[in-house]
Formats: C-alpha cells, structure tokens, sequence
C-alpha cells in the first residue's frame, strides 16, 4: 500500500464545532415544540405527540452533540499519535 494518511485537523475541528451548532438550534428550538395546545377532546393525546417529538429532538442534539465530542477526541488522538511516532522515523516531515 503506497501514500500516507493525513489529516486536516483543522477541518476536522470545522466539522466538530458544525455539529456543536446543529445540536445548538435544535435545542433552541425544543422549548417552541414543548406546547399544550387546546384541541378539545384530543388535547392530551396532541400534547403528548408534542412531548414524544421533543423528547426526540433532545436526544437527537445529545447525539450531535457527541458526535461532536467524539470527533475532537479523534483529532487529538491522530495529532498524538502522529506525533510520537514521527519522533521515531526521524522526526516530523
């Protein structure tokens, strides 16, 4: 196998800090989804529907929001790794 693996670590910290404000908006907009709207004798079952989405929508931005931490996680781990073993083949390129 030919060529190297390289990583643009500042993309990659582009792309975390993209996910971190999706999980943001989409917690900015659970409180509009958290209503208890009057529809007569379907009321309870339209506020629970309305509970169940929002509830979605805030694991839905837990997960982003992982996601975004797992992908700092990765970048300093290839940083790290990249740099000891640069130290062992003579050095960084």
């Amino acid at each position: 196998m030919t060529g190297e693996i390289r990583l643009d670590a500042a993309a990659m910290t582009a792309v975390a800090g993209d996910l971190d404000d999706t999980g943001s908006a989409l917690t900015s907009q659970q409180s509009a989804i958290e209503v208890r709207p009057d529809a007569a004798a379907s009321s309870q079952e339209v506020a629970d529907a309305f509970a169940g989405f929002s509830a979605a929508v805030q694991g839905l931005a837990a997960s982003v929001g992982d996601a975004a931490d797992q992908v700092r996680a990765s970048v300093t781990a290839y940083q790290q790794s990249d740099q000891r073993s640069s130290g062992g083949f003579g050095g960084p390129r």
